[in-house]
Protein backbone atom coordinates (compact mmCIF):
# COMPACT_ATOMS: atom_id res chain seq x y z
CA UNK A 1 0.00 0.00 0.00
CA UNK A 2 3.02 2.06 0.70
CA UNK A 3 4.31 2.48 -2.54
CA UNK A 4 1.10 2.82 -4.35
CA UNK A 5 0.05 5.25 -2.07
CA UNK A 6 3.66 7.25 -3.10
CA UNK A 7 2.64 7.04 -6.53
CA UNK A 8 -0.83 8.48 -6.07
CA UNK A 9 0.18 11.56 -4.04
CA UNK A 10 2.98 12.74 -6.39
CA UNK A 11 0.67 11.80 -9.42
CA UNK A 12 -1.60 14.31 -7.45
CA UNK A 13 1.04 16.99 -6.80
CA UNK A 14 3.01 17.02 -9.97
CA UNK A 15 1.76 19.65 -12.72
CA UNK A 16 0.34 17.40 -15.79
CA UNK A 17 3.16 18.79 -18.43
CA UNK A 18 5.60 17.41 -15.77
CA UNK A 19 8.42 15.28 -17.17
CA UNK A 20 8.43 12.65 -14.36
CA UNK A 21 4.85 12.09 -14.30
CA UNK A 22 4.52 9.34 -16.78
CA UNK A 23 7.36 7.64 -15.04
CA UNK A 24 5.54 8.01 -11.50
CA UNK A 25 2.48 6.61 -13.19
CA UNK A 26 4.51 3.75 -14.23
CA UNK A 27 5.48 3.45 -10.75
CA UNK A 28 1.84 3.61 -9.43
CA UNK A 29 0.60 1.30 -11.91
CA UNK A 30 2.88 -1.40 -11.30
CA UNK A 31 1.99 -1.10 -7.58
CA UNK A 32 -1.64 -1.25 -8.03
CA UNK A 33 -1.18 -4.40 -10.22
CA UNK A 34 1.07 -6.00 -7.47
CA UNK A 35 -2.07 -5.48 -5.20
CA UNK A 36 -4.67 -6.46 -7.56
CA UNK A 37 -2.79 -9.55 -7.76
CA UNK A 38 -3.07 -9.95 -3.67
CA UNK A 39 -6.93 -8.52 -3.56
CA UNK A 40 -7.75 -11.68 -5.80
CA UNK A 41 -5.96 -13.95 -3.49
CA UNK A 42 -7.76 -12.61 -0.64
CA UNK A 43 -10.95 -12.62 -2.39
CA UNK A 44 -11.11 -15.87 -3.50
CA UNK A 45 -10.47 -16.89 -0.25
CA UNK A 46 -13.09 -14.89 1.27
CA UNK A 47 -15.80 -16.59 2.95
CA UNK A 48 -18.50 -13.80 3.55
CA UNK A 49 -19.05 -11.22 0.76
CA UNK A 50 -18.14 -7.64 0.54
CA UNK A 51 -20.43 -4.56 1.49
CA UNK A 52 -23.88 -4.63 -0.73
CA UNK A 53 -25.72 -1.85 -2.18
CA UNK A 54 -27.78 -1.46 -4.74
CA UNK A 55 -25.78 -0.30 -7.79
CA UNK A 56 -26.22 0.67 -11.60
CA UNK A 57 -23.87 -1.23 -14.06
CA UNK A 58 -24.16 1.50 -16.63
CA UNK A 59 -22.92 3.99 -13.87
CA UNK A 60 -20.14 1.56 -13.16
CA UNK A 61 -18.95 0.56 -16.52
CA UNK A 62 -18.91 4.62 -17.78
CA UNK A 63 -16.71 5.37 -14.56
CA UNK A 64 -14.48 2.58 -15.53
CA UNK A 65 -14.46 4.12 -19.24
CA UNK A 66 -11.01 5.90 -18.83
CA UNK A 67 -9.56 3.27 -16.94
CA UNK A 68 -10.46 0.58 -19.48
CA UNK A 69 -8.81 2.90 -22.68
CA UNK A 70 -5.59 2.83 -20.65
CA UNK A 71 -5.72 -0.88 -20.11
CA UNK A 72 -6.55 -1.75 -23.71
CA UNK A 73 -4.17 0.23 -25.28
CA UNK A 74 -1.88 -0.70 -28.03
CA UNK A 75 -3.25 -2.01 -31.30
CA UNK A 76 -6.58 -2.74 -29.50
CA UNK A 77 -9.95 -0.68 -29.69
CA UNK A 78 -12.49 -0.67 -27.49
CA UNK A 79 -16.14 0.91 -27.35
CA UNK A 80 -18.88 0.40 -25.44
CA UNK A 81 -22.72 0.00 -25.66
CA UNK A 82 -24.85 1.12 -22.42
CA UNK A 83 -28.48 -0.23 -22.51
CA UNK A 84 -29.38 -0.71 -18.33
CA UNK A 85 -30.07 2.73 -16.82
CA UNK A 86 -33.25 1.82 -15.38
CA UNK A 87 -31.57 -1.57 -14.32
CA UNK A 88 -29.78 -1.92 -10.49
CA UNK A 89 -27.82 -4.59 -8.78
CA UNK A 90 -27.34 -5.33 -5.66
CA UNK A 91 -23.75 -6.20 -5.05
CA UNK A 92 -20.53 -5.01 -3.90
CA UNK A 93 -19.82 -2.38 -6.52
CA UNK A 94 -15.97 -3.58 -6.12
CA UNK A 95 -17.08 -6.50 -7.01
CA UNK A 96 -18.93 -5.18 -10.14
CA UNK A 97 -15.49 -3.98 -11.16
CA UNK A 98 -13.35 -6.49 -10.77
CA UNK A 99 -15.93 -8.76 -13.27
CA UNK A 100 -15.41 -5.76 -15.63
CA UNK A 101 -11.56 -5.51 -15.68
CA UNK A 102 -10.92 -9.11 -15.00
CA UNK A 103 -13.42 -9.47 -18.55
CA UNK A 104 -11.65 -7.13 -20.81
CA UNK A 105 -8.08 -7.64 -19.80
CA UNK A 106 -8.59 -11.15 -20.71
CA UNK A 107 -9.97 -9.84 -23.92
CA UNK A 108 -7.35 -7.49 -24.48
CA UNK A 109 -4.90 -10.35 -24.29
CA UNK A 110 -6.82 -12.79 -26.57
CA UNK A 111 -5.70 -10.66 -29.23
CA UNK A 112 -1.52 -9.66 -29.31
CA UNK A 113 -1.47 -8.24 -32.42
CA UNK A 114 -4.69 -5.46 -31.81
CA UNK A 115 -8.06 -6.26 -32.35
CA UNK A 116 -11.76 -4.48 -31.48
CA UNK A 117 -13.01 -4.95 -27.91
CA UNK A 118 -16.96 -4.36 -27.53
CA UNK A 119 -18.22 -4.28 -24.06
CA UNK A 120 -22.33 -3.59 -24.02
CA UNK A 121 -24.97 -4.02 -21.07
CA UNK A 122 -28.71 -4.65 -21.44
CA UNK A 123 -31.84 -5.04 -19.33
CA UNK A 124 -33.19 -8.73 -19.83
CA UNK A 125 -37.07 -9.55 -18.86
CA UNK A 126 -36.68 -13.52 -19.60
CA UNK A 127 -40.72 -15.03 -19.17
CA UNK A 128 -38.89 -18.62 -20.12
CA UNK A 129 -35.44 -20.65 -19.35
CA UNK A 130 -32.60 -18.88 -21.07
CA UNK A 131 -30.19 -21.53 -22.55
CA UNK A 132 -26.65 -21.20 -21.79
CA UNK A 133 -24.01 -23.65 -22.46
CA UNK A 134 -24.00 -24.82 -18.67
CA UNK A 135 -27.90 -24.87 -18.77
CA UNK A 136 -30.50 -22.21 -18.41
CA UNK A 137 -31.13 -18.91 -16.91
CA UNK A 138 -34.09 -18.83 -15.00
CA UNK A 139 -36.97 -16.77 -15.69
CA UNK A 140 -37.04 -13.52 -14.30
CA UNK A 141 -35.48 -9.78 -14.52
CA UNK A 142 -32.07 -9.73 -15.11
CA UNK A 143 -28.60 -7.55 -16.41
CA UNK A 144 -26.38 -8.54 -18.84
CA UNK A 145 -22.88 -7.30 -19.33
CA UNK A 146 -21.19 -8.75 -22.48
CA UNK A 147 -17.38 -8.72 -23.37
CA UNK A 148 -16.84 -9.80 -27.35
CA UNK A 149 -13.59 -9.88 -28.29
CA UNK A 150 -12.08 -11.24 -32.13
CA UNK A 151 -8.73 -12.71 -30.59
CA UNK A 152 -7.88 -16.83 -30.82
CA UNK A 153 -10.59 -18.39 -29.12
CA UNK A 154 -10.97 -20.88 -26.98
CA UNK A 155 -10.88 -24.77 -27.77
CA UNK A 156 -13.00 -27.34 -25.78
CA UNK A 157 -10.37 -28.52 -23.50
CA UNK A 158 -9.31 -24.79 -21.96
CA UNK A 159 -12.78 -24.10 -21.79
CA UNK A 160 -13.63 -26.67 -19.86
CA UNK A 161 -10.80 -25.67 -16.92
CA UNK A 162 -10.86 -21.49 -17.53
CA UNK A 163 -12.54 -21.04 -14.19
CA UNK A 164 -10.32 -23.03 -12.08
CA UNK A 165 -7.79 -20.98 -9.59
CA UNK A 166 -4.66 -20.52 -11.08
CA UNK A 167 -5.19 -22.27 -14.48
CA UNK A 168 -3.89 -20.55 -17.27
CA UNK A 169 -2.77 -20.34 -20.98
CA UNK A 170 -0.56 -17.07 -20.81
CA UNK A 171 3.34 -17.16 -20.78
CA UNK A 172 5.10 -17.26 -17.32
CA UNK A 173 4.66 -13.92 -15.52
CA UNK A 174 2.05 -13.18 -17.57
CA UNK A 175 -0.98 -14.25 -16.11
CA UNK A 176 -1.84 -15.66 -12.33
CA UNK A 177 -4.83 -17.72 -13.20
CA UNK A 178 -7.45 -15.86 -10.79
CA UNK A 179 -8.79 -13.52 -13.08
CA UNK A 180 -11.63 -15.80 -14.11
CA UNK A 181 -11.48 -17.66 -11.51
CA UNK A 182 -12.32 -14.72 -9.24
CA UNK A 183 -14.99 -13.40 -11.88
CA UNK A 184 -16.93 -17.16 -11.57
CA UNK A 185 -16.93 -16.70 -7.85
CA UNK A 186 -18.27 -13.18 -7.64
CA UNK A 187 -20.95 -14.18 -10.19
CA UNK A 188 -21.76 -17.05 -7.83
CA UNK A 189 -21.81 -15.29 -5.00
CA UNK A 190 -24.32 -12.89 -6.36
CA UNK A 191 -26.48 -15.59 -7.49
CA UNK A 192 -25.60 -14.80 -11.18
CA UNK A 193 -24.29 -16.79 -14.46
CA UNK A 194 -21.80 -16.73 -16.76
CA UNK A 195 -22.19 -18.16 -20.53
CA UNK A 196 -18.92 -18.31 -22.95
CA UNK A 197 -19.26 -18.33 -26.31
CA UNK A 198 -16.44 -19.22 -28.58
CA UNK A 199 -14.32 -21.38 -30.67
CA UNK A 200 -10.56 -21.06 -32.18
CA UNK A 201 -9.73 -18.47 -34.15
CA UNK A 202 -13.51 -17.05 -34.05
CA UNK A 203 -12.98 -14.69 -30.69
CA UNK A 204 -14.78 -15.11 -27.77
CA UNK A 205 -18.19 -13.51 -25.78
CA UNK A 206 -18.73 -13.81 -22.16
CA UNK A 207 -21.84 -13.07 -21.27
CA UNK A 208 -23.02 -12.43 -17.10
CA UNK A 209 -26.60 -12.43 -16.06
CA UNK A 210 -26.93 -10.71 -13.23
CA UNK A 211 -29.84 -10.20 -10.91
CA UNK A 212 -31.48 -7.14 -11.51
CA UNK A 213 -33.80 -4.85 -9.18
CA UNK A 214 -36.11 -1.54 -10.02
CA UNK A 215 -33.69 1.60 -9.12
CA UNK A 216 -35.29 3.98 -6.98
CA UNK A 217 -32.98 7.23 -7.50
CA UNK A 218 -32.07 7.52 -3.82
CA UNK A 219 -30.68 3.75 -3.68
CA UNK A 220 -28.51 4.25 -6.69
CA UNK A 221 -24.57 3.91 -5.59
CA UNK A 222 -22.11 5.13 -7.32
CA UNK A 223 -19.02 3.68 -8.24
CA UNK A 224 -16.99 5.88 -5.56
CA UNK A 225 -19.58 5.61 -2.46
CA UNK A 226 -19.58 9.11 -1.17
CA UNK A 227 -20.43 8.45 2.47
CA UNK A 228 -20.01 11.40 4.31
CA UNK A 229 -22.52 13.25 2.14
CA UNK A 230 -25.55 10.40 4.47
CA UNK A 231 -24.47 12.78 7.46
CA UNK A 232 -25.29 15.95 8.83
CA UNK A 233 -21.87 16.40 9.65
CA UNK A 234 -18.44 16.26 8.99
CA UNK A 235 -16.49 12.47 10.00
CA UNK A 236 -13.98 13.54 13.08
CA UNK A 237 -11.84 10.54 11.77
CA UNK A 238 -8.00 9.66 13.99
CA UNK A 239 -5.66 7.43 11.04
CA UNK A 240 -2.68 5.25 13.06
CA UNK A 241 -0.02 3.68 11.13
CA UNK A 242 3.50 3.56 11.45
CA UNK A 243 4.46 3.26 8.03
CA UNK A 244 5.02 6.96 7.10
CA UNK A 245 3.59 6.28 3.46
CA UNK A 246 0.65 4.64 4.02
CA UNK A 247 -0.25 7.12 6.63
CA UNK A 248 -0.21 10.36 4.08
CA UNK A 249 -1.61 8.25 1.67
CA UNK A 250 -4.94 7.22 3.61
CA UNK A 251 -4.99 10.36 4.71
CA UNK A 252 -5.31 12.35 1.61
CA UNK A 253 -7.58 9.68 -0.14
CA UNK A 254 -9.97 10.20 2.95
CA UNK A 255 -9.72 14.20 2.93
CA UNK A 256 -10.74 13.90 -0.51
CA UNK A 257 -14.15 12.36 0.18
CA UNK A 258 -14.38 15.50 2.84
CA UNK A 259 -13.66 13.21 6.02
CA UNK A 260 -11.91 15.62 8.56
CA UNK A 261 -8.49 13.44 9.10
CA UNK A 262 -5.73 13.64 12.02
CA UNK A 263 -3.34 11.05 11.59
CA UNK A 264 -0.65 10.02 14.21
CA UNK A 265 2.38 7.49 13.55
CA UNK A 266 2.40 6.01 16.70
CA UNK A 267 0.29 4.98 20.19
CA UNK A 268 1.15 7.78 22.76
CA UNK A 269 0.33 10.55 19.21
CA UNK A 270 -2.52 8.91 18.58
CA UNK A 271 -3.49 8.86 22.32
CA UNK A 272 -2.64 12.84 22.47
CA UNK A 273 -4.22 13.59 19.41
CA UNK A 274 -7.66 12.11 20.67
CA UNK A 275 -7.29 14.06 23.89
CA UNK A 276 -6.77 17.20 21.90
CA UNK A 277 -10.28 16.45 20.00
CA UNK A 278 -13.50 17.03 21.49
CA UNK A 279 -15.37 14.41 19.34
CA UNK A 280 -13.86 11.92 17.40
CA UNK A 281 -16.14 9.71 15.22
CA UNK A 282 -13.50 6.90 13.47
CA UNK A 283 -10.92 5.61 14.39
CA UNK A 284 -8.49 3.58 11.46
CA UNK A 285 -5.88 1.75 13.34
CA UNK A 286 -2.92 -0.36 11.84
CA UNK A 287 -3.41 -3.73 13.95
CA UNK A 288 0.52 -4.23 14.56
CA UNK A 289 2.74 -1.21 15.58
CA UNK A 290 6.11 -1.75 18.20
CA UNK A 291 5.20 -0.97 21.99
CA UNK A 292 0.99 -1.56 22.08
CA UNK A 293 -1.42 -4.06 21.53
CA UNK A 294 -4.10 -2.79 19.19
CA UNK A 295 -6.87 -3.94 21.33
CA UNK A 296 -5.40 -1.58 24.26
CA UNK A 297 -5.37 1.00 22.22
CA UNK A 298 -8.62 0.82 20.95
CA UNK A 299 -10.09 0.65 24.69
CA UNK A 300 -7.92 3.14 25.68
CA UNK A 301 -9.34 5.88 23.10
CA UNK A 302 -12.94 4.41 23.87
CA UNK A 303 -12.43 5.80 27.41
CA UNK A 304 -11.71 9.29 25.96
CA UNK A 305 -14.73 9.00 23.34
CA UNK A 306 -16.61 5.80 23.95
CA UNK A 307 -18.91 6.47 21.16
CA UNK A 308 -16.14 5.99 18.36
CA UNK A 309 -16.02 3.45 15.80
CA UNK A 310 -12.71 1.77 15.25
CA UNK A 311 -11.61 -0.21 12.36
CA UNK A 312 -8.81 -2.18 12.49
CA UNK A 313 -6.74 -2.73 9.60
CA UNK A 314 -3.91 -5.30 8.00
CA UNK A 315 -2.23 -7.72 5.97
CA UNK A 316 -2.18 -10.49 8.59
CA UNK A 317 -5.22 -13.38 8.46
CA UNK A 318 -7.84 -11.87 11.14
CA UNK A 319 -7.55 -15.39 12.91
CA UNK A 320 -4.11 -14.75 12.97
CA UNK A 321 -4.51 -11.86 15.11
CA UNK A 322 -6.92 -12.98 16.68
CA UNK A 323 -5.23 -15.98 18.13
CA UNK A 324 -2.26 -13.72 19.54
CA UNK A 325 -4.29 -11.45 21.21
CA UNK A 326 -3.40 -8.45 19.23
CA UNK A 327 -7.57 -7.97 18.40
CA UNK A 328 -10.45 -9.38 20.46
CA UNK A 329 -13.25 -11.22 18.51
CA UNK A 330 -15.32 -8.99 16.80
CA UNK A 331 -13.53 -6.21 16.32
CA UNK A 332 -14.17 -4.73 12.62
CA UNK A 333 -11.16 -5.59 10.24
CA UNK A 334 -10.51 -4.65 6.83
CA UNK A 335 -7.69 -6.58 5.20
CA UNK A 336 -4.51 -4.49 3.12
CA UNK A 337 -4.25 -3.72 0.35
CA UNK A 338 -7.60 -1.70 -0.11
CA UNK A 339 -8.62 0.70 -2.24
CA UNK A 340 -10.43 4.25 -0.91
CA UNK A 341 -13.45 3.30 -2.30
CA UNK A 342 -13.81 0.06 -0.75
CA UNK A 343 -12.40 1.57 2.75
CA UNK A 344 -15.37 4.67 2.17
CA UNK A 345 -17.78 1.52 1.98
CA UNK A 346 -16.76 -0.29 5.21
CA UNK A 347 -16.02 2.62 6.90
CA UNK A 348 -19.73 3.90 6.19
CA UNK A 349 -21.35 0.57 6.82
CA UNK A 350 -20.10 0.69 10.75
CA UNK A 351 -21.39 4.62 10.99
CA UNK A 352 -24.90 3.58 9.83
CA UNK A 353 -24.92 0.78 11.72
CA UNK A 354 -24.21 2.93 14.97
CA UNK A 355 -26.18 5.55 13.90
CA UNK A 356 -29.36 6.44 16.74
CA UNK A 357 -26.78 3.91 19.48
CA UNK A 358 -26.07 5.02 22.56
CA UNK A 359 -23.61 4.90 25.45
CA UNK A 360 -26.33 4.56 28.24
CA UNK A 361 -26.03 1.95 30.64
CA UNK A 362 -25.85 -1.38 29.25
CA UNK A 363 -28.78 -3.12 31.19
CA UNK A 364 -31.11 -0.53 29.50
CA UNK A 365 -29.82 -1.70 25.88
CA UNK A 366 -31.30 -5.05 23.79
CA UNK A 367 -29.05 -7.97 24.62
CA UNK A 368 -28.74 -10.51 21.50
CA UNK A 369 -27.49 -13.57 20.99
CA UNK A 370 -25.98 -14.80 17.87
CA UNK A 371 -25.07 -18.40 16.72
CA UNK A 372 -23.02 -18.87 13.55
CA UNK A 373 -20.46 -21.73 13.14
CA UNK A 374 -18.69 -19.77 10.44
CA UNK A 375 -16.12 -17.60 12.62
CA UNK A 376 -15.37 -14.44 9.75
CA UNK A 377 -19.17 -14.48 9.80
CA UNK A 378 -19.67 -14.26 13.66
CA UNK A 379 -17.43 -11.75 13.97
CA UNK A 380 -18.87 -9.49 11.60
CA UNK A 381 -21.88 -9.85 13.32
CA UNK A 382 -21.23 -9.26 16.93
CA UNK A 383 -19.04 -6.06 15.50
CA UNK A 384 -21.87 -4.37 13.66
CA UNK A 385 -24.09 -5.28 16.56
CA UNK A 386 -21.72 -3.94 19.03
CA UNK A 387 -21.63 -0.44 17.14
CA UNK A 388 -25.08 -0.09 16.86
CA UNK A 389 -25.26 -0.27 20.28
CA UNK A 390 -26.31 -3.47 21.33
CA UNK A 391 -25.43 -5.87 24.52
CA UNK A 392 -24.11 -8.76 22.09
CA UNK A 393 -23.04 -12.97 23.08
CA UNK A 394 -21.99 -14.64 20.05
CA UNK A 395 -21.45 -18.38 20.08
CA UNK A 396 -20.76 -20.63 17.45
CA UNK A 397 -22.32 -23.68 17.97
CA UNK A 398 -25.76 -25.21 19.10
CA UNK A 399 -23.89 -26.83 21.99
CA UNK A 400 -22.79 -23.08 23.27
CA UNK A 401 -26.10 -21.60 22.73
CA UNK A 402 -27.84 -24.16 25.02
CA UNK A 403 -25.39 -23.37 27.53
CA UNK A 404 -26.40 -19.98 27.69
CA UNK A 405 -30.09 -21.69 27.67
CA UNK A 406 -29.22 -23.12 31.02
CA UNK A 407 -27.88 -20.11 32.63
CA UNK A 408 -31.12 -18.08 32.29
CA UNK A 409 -30.07 -14.84 30.63
CA UNK A 410 -33.01 -14.18 28.39
CA UNK A 411 -32.13 -12.28 25.20
CA UNK A 412 -34.12 -10.00 23.25
CA UNK A 413 -33.47 -11.54 20.04
CA UNK A 414 -32.42 -14.82 18.67
CA UNK A 415 -30.22 -14.20 15.51
CA UNK A 416 -28.89 -17.97 14.69
CA UNK A 417 -28.06 -19.91 11.38
CA UNK A 418 -29.80 -22.24 10.29
CA UNK A 419 -26.92 -24.70 9.37
CA UNK A 420 -25.10 -25.59 12.18
CA UNK A 421 -22.82 -28.68 12.90
CA UNK A 422 -24.96 -31.56 15.18
CA UNK A 423 -28.46 -29.46 15.60
CA UNK A 424 -30.26 -26.85 12.93
CA UNK A 425 -30.74 -23.40 13.83
CA UNK A 426 -34.35 -24.28 13.84
CA UNK A 427 -33.66 -26.63 16.98
CA UNK A 428 -31.76 -24.12 18.73
CA UNK A 429 -34.69 -21.77 18.41
CA UNK A 430 -37.17 -24.33 18.88
CA UNK A 431 -35.25 -25.21 22.84
CA UNK A 432 -35.29 -21.21 23.11
CA UNK A 433 -39.13 -20.47 22.81
CA UNK A 434 -39.66 -23.24 25.60
CA UNK A 435 -37.78 -21.43 28.04
CA UNK A 436 -38.92 -18.15 26.62
CA UNK A 437 -42.50 -17.78 24.83
CA UNK A 438 -42.57 -15.26 22.47
CA UNK A 439 -38.99 -14.91 22.10
CA UNK A 440 -38.10 -13.15 18.54
CA UNK A 441 -36.17 -15.00 16.31
CA UNK A 442 -34.00 -14.11 13.67
CA UNK A 443 -33.43 -16.97 10.91
CA UNK A 444 -30.12 -16.48 8.32
CA UNK A 445 -29.58 -19.09 5.83
CA UNK A 446 -28.03 -19.26 2.08
CA UNK A 447 -30.83 -21.37 1.35
CA UNK A 448 -34.64 -20.63 0.73
CA UNK A 449 -36.60 -21.62 3.66
CA UNK A 450 -39.96 -22.46 1.77
CA UNK A 451 -42.67 -23.54 4.19
CA UNK A 452 -40.94 -22.52 7.49
CA UNK A 453 -43.59 -23.54 10.44
CA UNK A 454 -42.75 -21.84 13.62
CA UNK A 455 -45.22 -19.34 15.08
CA UNK A 456 -44.59 -15.96 16.56
CA UNK A 457 -41.80 -12.94 16.19
CA UNK A 458 -39.60 -14.21 13.21
CA UNK A 459 -38.03 -12.80 10.17
CA UNK A 460 -35.36 -14.61 7.86
CA UNK A 461 -32.97 -13.18 5.85
CA UNK A 462 -31.05 -14.83 3.07
CA UNK A 463 -27.67 -14.99 2.56
CA UNK A 464 -25.66 -12.61 1.90
CA UNK A 465 -27.27 -9.82 3.22
CA UNK A 466 -26.19 -6.10 4.05
CA UNK A 467 -24.71 -5.89 7.57
CA UNK A 468 -27.09 -2.68 7.75
CA UNK A 469 -30.39 -4.88 6.76
CA UNK A 470 -29.19 -7.22 9.41
CA UNK A 471 -29.38 -4.52 12.32
CA UNK A 472 -32.63 -2.98 10.94
CA UNK A 473 -34.84 -6.35 10.65
CA UNK A 474 -33.30 -7.06 14.48
CA UNK A 475 -34.32 -3.58 15.68
CA UNK A 476 -37.72 -4.28 14.20
CA UNK A 477 -37.81 -7.74 16.36
CA UNK A 478 -36.94 -5.72 19.36
CA UNK A 479 -39.79 -3.56 18.95
CA UNK A 480 -42.33 -6.19 18.56
CA UNK A 481 -40.76 -7.65 21.64
CA UNK A 482 -41.04 -4.72 23.91
CA UNK A 483 -44.92 -4.20 22.56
Amino acid sequence: MGIGGAGRLAERRLPPDHPAKAYVEEIRLAADSGAQITRQLLDFSRTTPGPRRLSNIDVVLSALGKLLKRLVHGPCRLSFSWGAPDAGVLADSGDLEQIILNLVTNARDAMPEGGDIHVATRRLDLEEPWPIHAGAVPPGRWVTLSVRDGGVGIGAEVKARMFEPFFTTKDYGKGTGLGLATVHRIIGDLDGFIDVESAPEAGSTFTVYLPARELRGRELTPTVPIAVSAFERSIETLIIDDDALVLESLADDLRRFGLSVTDASNAPDALAAARRMSRLDFVLCDVLMAGVRARDLRDELRRMHPAANVLFMSAFPAQELLQQGHVDRGDPMIMKPFDAAYLIDRMYELLEASRGSSPDDASDRPFILVVEDDDLSRSSIQAVFQQAGFRVEAVGSAEEAMGWFERGTRPTVLVTDMSLPGRSGLEVASCARELWPGLPVLFMSGHPLEGLQFPGPQAFLRKPYLLSTLVGSVRELAKARAV
